[in-house]
Parts: C-alpha cells; structure tokens; sequence
C-alpha cells in the first residue's frame, strides 16, 4: 500500500501507458473489508467549444480518466462493492479547490500535496457525514 492510500485514502498510478498505469493503480488498492466505494462521476467534455460543456483543454488526459474511471468502477463490481457515483456539484457544488484545501487543513489537520488529494478526502468526508456516521460514532 502505498503512502498516499495510507495518509489520505487516495491512490496514485505508475506506468507508461494507461494499461498499465490501470494496472498499478488497482493493485494498491485495500483489499478491504469495506463495501462502498465512493467516485466523483467524470465531467463531460467534448473536443469543440459548445455552450454546454465548453472546450476541453486536455481532452487526452480526460479520456484516459473516463477510461480509468470505468475500470475502477468494474473493479468494484466485480469484487462485489457498491459503488457511489456522485456528481461535482452535488458535493461540492462550485467551491474553488483552493477552499477543499483549506477545509481538509481545519478540519484534519493535513497539509495535502495537490488539490486532488483534498477532492478525495472532502468527498469521502460528505458521503460519511451524508450517511451519519459521525453522529452513529459519537453515540
């Protein structure tokens, strides 16, 4: 496991081409016991500017996420875990990532390396505190 899995629940993948890179990121992965996982669903993009979803500056980079987004998620079924797909908005709404930083910096005390990390410490901290897991362990 890897030190970013164990300090703040996140994975990171190695490798030169997206096999293997899908490969690396899954094999670091806890084996659990847990039986949700919980995924921001990929924004949509298209390759031309449009007024509904704007222009893709890197639309490599997003398509390898869709695509590793998809693994995950067939990773998860596969090993019988519920997988959670939530959209930006609907957790974070339009919260610039500079403030996610700040929050996982209040309300953990963790200084995080990208604002990619604070996504995935503040998603997971709202699906808990959505399912009440804070109030059903205070109890």
């Amino acid at each position: 496991m890897g030190k970013d899995l164990e300090t703040y629940g996140t994975a990171r993948s190695k490798g030169t081409d997206t096999g293997a890179k899908l490969v690396s990121l899954i094999s670091c992965l806890p084996n659990g016991p847990f039986d949700h996982a919980v995924i921001e669903k990929p924004p949509k993009f298209s390759y031309a500017r449009s007024s509904r979803f704007g222009k893709t500056l890197n639309a490599e980079a997003m398509g390898k996420l869709h695509i590793a987004i998809g693994s995950l998620i067939y990773f998860f079924a596969f090993k019988g875990i519920s997988v959670i797909e939530v959209d930006v908005m609907q957790w974070k709404g339009k919260q610039p990532k500079s403030l996610t930083m700040q929050n996982v910096r209040h309300f953990f005390g963790i200084e995080v390396k990208n604002d990619h990390v604070s996504d995935a410490i503040m998603l997971g901290h709202w699906w808990l505190s959505k399912q009440n897991i804070f109030k059903r362990i205070k109890t």
